[in-house]
């Protein structure tokens, strides 16, 4: 199972340590990098820029590729 939110701050602890798996599109505050287990030092990512942790250890660092009307005005 997989959760996937833009927040992990959306769900309480209790819920959130039921997930192995998370996908978030986006932390933007120490908080929510802490809420992981990430602690609270990570830099702010560029679009399309992924990081994989697994029980709170980085495990790959990746870039997604964009769709090609991504950035076109």
């Amino acid at each position: 199972m997989i959760m996937t939110t833009q927040s992990p701050l959306d769900l309480p602890a209790e819920l959130r340590s039921q997930f192995p798996n998370v996908l978030v599109h986006r932390l933007t505050t120490p908080e929510e990098q802490t809420a992981l287990g990430l602690g609270s030092s990570q830099e702010q990512l560029a679009t399309g820029q992924v990081l994989v942790y697994q029980d709170g250890q980085e495990v790959a660092e990746g870039q997604v590729n964009l769709p090609d009307w991504w950035g076109k005005e």
